[in-house]
């Protein structure tokens, strides 16, 4: 058990999981707290020789809390020669975002969809649609800032948006219950061979199973974690025992049979469908690939057969519009118009299609965005067409800095000026580190002869963005 303790501690510590080593060190309060209440000091000695062993582990590799021994000798040292540098490139080179931070905000998104759909919430899986409705602003000032949110990094909270108050109140149920199941078998007397070990069992049960909430206090339930989640309760109810005479079970019955071949055969038909849709994905991921290599002519056929096997997967439909366009960019650079006209027309069909079978996908619209753009090249009328896109987009996601930013300079290239730089202006607003859109802004403020308002905004970019930027510098000295 030292071997195994010393080794699975040593795991966790090298996962860098904080909601992890909280909700072990909540376990470990609750463990040794009931073995100690059950059985007083008995059990002193491996209680010592286990704690030494984790501090020593912690001591050496440092924990997501506390540095290892070896840097804080090292630190000394470097204290004895010199003061250390301060960290001065920008917060991606300085190592990003705090993860607290960036949780809190996620957090407060998460309650802000709770409040609006209150009852039912916006449905199970649905926090990456609905999460851009209630993206807190602060959100744009965090290292990522452009990253798809698919949880909540809180479980609880995780329900709250997705289930509302009645899927919390049915979770929060199940885990009541489950620990009750616990308790209740660890009172049981049984009259197996572990009667004397059961009751040591139950409380590594109850301390394993808190550790479980606290880990989804501050995270999200993966696969695993959430096997084990349903898997504690069963097997507190199997060790427990049960008090059973061994009886010789009568042989099935015609209905038993007649049931059993139909759940067999509703397995079968499952299997196929899981079977199917694996495919499906295979062939999608393979046509990805080869689009990501520039081979469109191979990618199309993968993702057309993967698109028909799974006819409501809008994601297939939105790679198949960018490989459409590719094509059609292609067939028109070889001035070969008929294939281009009508690859364009495949091309905002299925992008069309994408959105229509996911309306509350923002980013199904970001790729109907940049399929209008790309055909832009065909046709420049297209560009309005992207225009609309994003105004549709941005009402479902009013405080995305990056589609503010695009749809100011689709503005900017359709002509209107004056919207474009009252776009950058909210865009700057919503993401003042935004170094591309204020250097757009400030471009278009020197085009309408707004030269004062136009250096402000590239020296706060050299002064509070990037001292190091070229561009910025080069227009700095042509209007000074």
């Amino acid at each position: 058990p030292y071997f195994l303790t010393s080794l699975f501690f040593t795991v966790l510590v090298f996962t860098g999981s904080r909601s992890g080593l909280l909700g072990f060190c909540l376990a470990e309060i609750v463990f040794w707290g009931a073995i100690f209440l059950k059985s007083r000091f008995t059990h002193i000695r491996k209680f010592f020789v286990f704690n030494i062993l984790i501090l020593a582990i912690a001591g050496v590799f440092g924990t997501q809390y506390t540095p290892s021994i070896f840097k804080i000798i090292d630190s000394k040292k470097v204290d004895q020669v010199t003061a250390a540098p301060q960290a001065t490139g920008t917060a991606l080179e300085t190592g990003g975002t705090e993860s607290t931070t960036i949780r809190k905000i996620v957090w407060q998104g998460a309650l802000e969809i709770w409040e609006k759909y209150p009852i039912f919430g916006t449905g199970v899986e649905t926090f990456a649609y609905s999460y851009y409705s209630s993206r807190p602003i602060a959100h744009n000032l965090t290292t990522e800032w452009d990253f798809i949110y698919n949880k909540a990094h809180n479980e609880y909270l995780n329900f709250m948006a997705n289930s509302g108050t009645v899927g919390i109140l049915a979770y929060l149920a199940m885990i009541g219950f489950s620990i009750y199941l616990i308790v209740k078998n660890s009172l049981r007397k049984n009259d197996n061979d572990q009667a004397e070990t059961w009751p040591t069992m139950s409380i590594a049960f109850i301390a394993g199973y808190v550790s479980i909430l606290a880990t989804n206090f501050f995270g999200f339930s993966v696969v695993p974690v959430q096997i084990i989640f349903y898997l504690y309760p069963a097997f507190s109810v199997v060790l427990a025992g049960t008090d059973s005479k061994d009886e010789k079970e009568p042989s099935p019955n015609s209905n038993q049979k007649i049931l059993n071949w139909i759940v067999a055969s509703g397995a079968a038909v499952i299997v196929f469908f899981i079977c199917r849709y694996w495919y499906a994905d295979y062939l999608y991921a393979t046509g990805s690939n080869y689009n990501k290599v520039n081979r469109q002519d191979l990618a199309v056929n993968y993702i057309f057969d993967a698109a028909k096997l799974e006819p409501n997967q809008s994601i297939y439909y939105g790679e198949l519009a960018r490989t459409y366009t590719n094509l059609a960019l292609a067939y028109n650079e070889a001035r070969q118009a008929t294939a281009a006209s009508q690859l364009t027309e495949a091309a905002i069909e299925n992008s069309v299609k994408a959105v229509n079978l996911s309306p509350a996908n923002v980013n199904m619209k970001r790729i109907e965005f940049g399929v209008f753009v790309m055909l832009s090249a065909i046709d420049p009328n297209y560009l309005l067409n992207a225009r609309d896109v994003l105004l549709v987009a941005i009402k479902q996601a009013p405080t995305d800095a990056k589609l503010f930013y695009n749809l100011g300079l689709i503005y900017s290239r359709i002509g209107e000026n004056d919207l474009a730089l009252q776009t950058l202006k909210k865009t700057v607003d919503l993401k003042s580190n935004y170094k591309e859109a204020r250097l757009a802004y400030a471009i278009l403020l020197i085009d309408a002869e707004k030269k004062p308002e136009a250096k402000n905004e590239l020296e706060y970019i050299l002064t509070n963005i990037d001292p190091t930027d070229s561009l910025s510098k080069q227009y700095l000295e042509s209007i000074r």
